[in-house]
């Protein structure tokens, strides 16, 4: 049980935790965008066997992503779950 509550505290919780804290600063228009990753995980290699592309996603992309969902093209996009990931989620 240890392990689960160290692992919802630092996996969970945390997350919400910060989104609360950045809630207070951020202005019309901000936005909260959480990227987590399992490239650098124990998993990683058997992640790649169950993903539609056979790599992970290079930075430049993620931060392409990023970058549309930051920009005014996105202002509609709210409360939603977007997805880069290679196709693991598809």
């Amino acid at each position: 049980m240890d392990e689960i509550d160290a692992m919802l505290t630092i996996d969970v919780r945390s997350v919400i935790v910060a989104i609360r804290e950045a809630l207070a600063h951020l202005g019309d228009g901000g936005r909260i965008i959480n990227i987590g990753s399992p490239a650098d995980g124990p998993l990683a290699p058997a992640m790649l066997g169950v993903m539609a592309t056979d790599r992970y996603g290079t930075a430049a992309e993620v931060a392409a992503f990023v970058s549309y969902l930051a920009g005014p093209e996105a202002a509609y996009i709210t409360g939603s779950s977007l997805n880069i990931d290679g196709g693991f989620t598809a």
